[in-house]
């Protein structure tokens, strides 16, 4: 009787806490918004907004913006964005879907058109570059400190600048359902099928069909996988 009288007690602290969080992260959300257009409109740039209004917005989220680029940032519904998370809009969009989770220190950089889907975990330290275009499926998880990217800089001359050299790009995707390990890397030009693994720290420089678990560096498929299966940690660092 006392657990079931503290339980009730505490029920309207619970709500009014609820109320705060929610009035904290809508407050968030419109000075996002504000800053961010504020900060574009200053260099003579342009970003069309569409932040849903339940986003979950934690500190220093930050969006860096090219001067005179016209650019679009979508998040959907339910998606968490936590502390210093990096939007960099260089003339590009930026697509998050719903129930998407966004880790401490992940970084996203587009002037193409890169694609989150629903669902997924883009987990801590992880980077996504996007000069064409990027597409990852529903319920992917790239892990911490993984990269995936769909551009690559040609060598520079002896006597110019390595941020000159022309860039050569290649549309590269992760399909549904797919798990990209720790500090490994997607190479531009890939895709890896529905439903694959890929091994921490592995290099994949070609395709990787789905229900596959790919490993290695350059990473190679060593064996199908089953529905109800899960890789081992012995299988590459997953």
């Amino acid at each position: 009787m006392a657990t079931s009288g503290l339980r009730v007690a505490a029920e309207p602290v619970r709500a009014w806490y609820r109320a705060l969080r929610r009035l904290i992260f809508r407050s968030r959300r419109a000075w996002f918004i504000g800053r961010t257009k504020l900060a574009a409109r200053l260099i003579y740039a342009h970003v069309d907004m569409d932040i849903a209004r339940d986003v979950i917005l934690h500190r220093r989220v930050q969006v860096q913006i090219d001067a005179g680029t016209r650019n679009r940032l979508v998040i959907g519904a339910r998606t968490v964005i936590r502390d210093d998370v990096l939007f960099f809009l260089r003339g590009g969009v930026i697509e998050v879907g719903s129930e998407t989770e966004i880790r401490r220190y992940a970084m996203m950089n587009s002037s193409g058109t890169l694609s989150v889907g629903s669902s997924c975990l883009v987990s801590y330290g992880a980077s996504i570059g996007c000069a064409d275009s990027v597409a990852i499926g529903d319920f992917s998880v790239l892990s911490e400190y993984s990269m995936m990217t769909d551009s690559s800089h040609a060598r520079a001359g002896v006597d110019e600048k390595f941020l000159d050299a022309p860039v050569k790009s290649e549309p590269t995707s992760i399909g549904r359902s797919v798990w990209i390990g720790g500090h490994a890397i997607i190479a531009p030009g890939v895709h890896v099928g529905d439903c694959a693994f890929v091994g921490g720290g592995s290099v994949v420089t070609k395709d990787v069909p789905a229900w596959w678990l790919a490993v290695g560096v350059p990473a190679r498929p060593v064996r199908r996988l089953s529905q109800d299966e899960q890789p081992s940690g012995e299988e590459g660092g997953l």
